[in-house]
């Protein structure tokens, strides 16, 4: 504050601004801890064409897989649970797993840092883009992923989507001033 009150009339707007980022970096680090050095950051990882960055933020990761013995798995565990388990919900499963074995891939990019998850002990939370109609999307987080079986997942992630897919109308419309 004191910088705003010493500076030109002209830069005050500017010196503002400097304040306020080095104020939102000291959060952000008070909060999530110090990231990880530019050497170890998982935004320096390239991996030729398997990462494509999509201009709406999503990204796609292609690798070729033989998935006839998964497609025969999920017809056996739609038939036991009777439930709609789709090879969504086991990559979620798959990667709650793997960010289990590798808890240094568990963590969070904020302002183009990634920083760890200083809780990866407790679990490993995941987030799902779902489509609740066909322009919006809703980021749903799912708690405790890699610790919940399959059928469970499944049927919470159905359980959700359907909840906001019937309830996206009136949220997604402001009333009138």
């Amino acid at each position: 504050p004191l910088l705003y009150y010493v500076t030109d009339s002209n830069y005050r707007g500017l010196s503002f601004l400097a304040g306020l980022w080095v104020a939102v970096r000291y959060l952000v680090r008070l909060q999530l801890g110090e990231p990880l050095s530019e050497k170890l950051s998982i935004l320096q990882f390239t991996a030729g064409d398997l990462f494509r960055r999509l201009p709406h933020g999503k990204v796609v990761i292609r690798f070729p897989v033989d998935i006839g013995k998964l497609l025969r798995y999920l017809d056996v565990k739609r038939e036991q649970s009777e439930l709609e388990i789709t090879i969504t919900h086991i990559c979620l499963k798959a990667i709650a797993l793997t960010l289990t074995q590798v808890p240094s891939m568990n963590g969070h990019i904020i302002m183009g840092r990634f920083y760890p998850n200083p809780n990866s002990s407790k679990g490993v939370d995941l987030s799902l883009l779902l489509d609740v109609s066909d322009k919006d999307s809703v980021v749903v987080n799912l708690v405790d992923v890699d610790k919940k079986p399959l059928e469970f997942l499944s049927d919470e992630i159905q359980t959700r989507a359907a909840a906001l897919r019937a309830a996206w109308p009136s949220l997604s419309t402001t009333p009138a001033a």
